[in-house]
């Protein structure tokens, strides 16, 4: 059952824009002293005591209207010297990232020195800000993925600072959720006493899951086609006298969405040219794609999030006449990670590498192969679901399943030989553990959608999921 409002923690909030997201973490046991998300409905988060901090100002390094008074400074160099590894980590992150980040903040990319010194101060800042606000939790409704809220989450971490994720759990039905302390820890197992929750047995849907069922009118979907490109011309310049006062603002986007759509265009064009529809009849491994940059492949990924390491790696555990089946991620983005024209032909230059068409579904591929490797996507879920072992390069929600492995710690061969056969009731026992652990409902925005049940009981169940893990840390 969830618990009353008897235990209270001060609470640093990462994300949660929407009205009801806000009205989730409102009813919880959380008192907010710190609020880091858009400025969606902002007016919202001025209450009482919190301090509201845009994401986006936060993204170009500016600090929240309340801190106006802060100074710059910075933490001690030891401290940099002796956390080597958060500095090369949201390095790499704003480097993935450098397209979006340089739209908004171009002067940190000028050299190398300028660009640590950012990194330097922002860390100096949000380490004050949890001591300022004597932060006791911080609450991120997503993976950490952006360099503030790696950062927000990294010190934390080495403070004693609890920290609780939002994580998607799948059923394949509906819509579940659970809490994760760390980014490499997302297998929940601890059996929550609630009868909504307790399953004696899990619902297995080896189809996509629910909340992948969205598609080109999503506002997240980042696809741009020519098509789209045209009409939006035609919309613009329908009134010659609107286009006349809004010129400079409409070429501007108009510009960008040509940019996009023809980069779009030429690596697609590149794609199309080297994949096949055709999968051989040899042994397989299916190498389904992420989208990069992207929390998945890093930072979670760590090295893995170089897609052409990992079929190199994959590579140096399996026998020549092993084939590579790559599948590229339909909603790719082509201006920022580590995308660039011929990458497709990079990953093509060993003989038993294959582009599979886009039109090919992951259940006729999963079918056909012998085992998925994926750096950590669900489509290792899938595989799972069909009874064939999975190999991760990365931590994901499943990791600890039984037939999943870590990419260093199997014989990549013998699964490829067949020599590990899945036991179902094994994997569905652990399932039930695992579903046992969620809570009904999500706080992702993109798949509200997809819920099944009415949002007044997703709230409920959000803010119940927060006060239980807040009641567990306060005993």
């Amino acid at each position: 059952m969830f618990l009353g409002r008897a235990c209270i923690m001060r609470a640093l909030v990462d994300g949660f824009p929407r009205v009801w997201q806000h009205d989730a973490i409102a009813n919880s046991n959380l008192s907010v002293k710190y609020w880091l998300t858009s400025k969606h409905n902002h007016k919202i988060y001025g209450e009482n005591d919190c301090v509201f901090h845009d994401d986006g100002l936060s993204l170009s390094g500016r600090r929240a209207p309340a801190e106006v008074s802060y100074r710059e400074k910075y933490l001690p160099d030891k401290f940099y010297c002796d956390n080597k590894n958060l500095i090369d980590i949201v390095e790499k992150m704003l480097r993935l990232r450098v397209y979006n980040y340089s739209k908004i903040n171009s002067y940190i990319y000028k050299d190398q020195s300028t660009l640590r010194r950012f990194i330097f101060k922002e860390i100096s800042y949000w380490d004050y800000v949890l001591k300022k606000y004597k932060i006791e939790i911080v609450v991120h409704e997503a993976m950490p993925h952006t360099h503030d809220s790696y950062i927000i989450y990294y010190l934390a971490k080495i403070n004693n600072i609890k920290t609780m994720i939002f994580h998607r759990a799948s059923d394949g039905i509906s819509m579940r959720f659970f809490l994760a302390e760390s980014m490499d820890d997302l297998t929940p197992i601890r059996v929550i006493d609630s009868d909504d929750r307790n399953r004696s047995k899990p619902k297995r849907n080896a189809g996509p899951p629910v909340y992948s069922d969205y598609g080109k009118d999503n506002p997240w979907n980042q696809n741009v086609y020519i098509s789209d490109v045209l009409k939006g011309i035609a919309k613009i310049i329908k009134n010659p006298f609107v286009f006349a006062v809004t010129f400079p603002k409409k070429f501007s986007i108009l510009v960008e969405r040509l940019k996009l759509a023809l980069v779009r265009f030429i690596y697609k064009l590149e794609y199309r040219f080297l994949c096949t529809d055709t999968l051989p009849n040899k042994k397989i491994i299916y190498f389904p794609l992420h989208v990069r940059p992207e929390d998945s492949s890093y930072p979670v990924g760590g090295n893995f999030e170089d897609i052409i390491y990992c079929i190199e790696y994959i590579r140096g555990k399996i026998d020549d006449d092993v084939i590579i089946a790559i599948k590229e991620h339909p909603n790719q983005r082509y201006l920022d990670g580590n995308m660039y024209f011929g990458y497709y032909r990079e990953l093509m230059k060993h003989k038993n590498i294959i582009l599979l068409d886009q039109k090919l579904t992951s259940d006729e591929i999963i079918d056909k192969c012998n085992i998925v490797m994926t750096t950590n996507g669900q489509t290792g879920w899938e595989c799972l679901l069909k009874d064939k072992p999975v190999v991760l390069f990365a931590t994901a929600w499943y990791t600890d399943f039984p037939y999943v492995f870590f990419v260093d710690d199997v014989d990549v061969m013998s699964l490829i030989n067949g020599d590990v056969h899945v036991d179902r009731e094994k994997v569905d026992e652990f399932y039930s553990t695992y579903l046992s652990s969620s809570y009904p409902g999500t706080t992702n925005l993109v798949v509200e959608h997809a819920l099944d049940i009415s949002m007044e009981d997703n709230i409920a169940s959000i803010s119940g999921a927060i006060n239980e893990k807040v009641s567990e840390w306060k005993e």
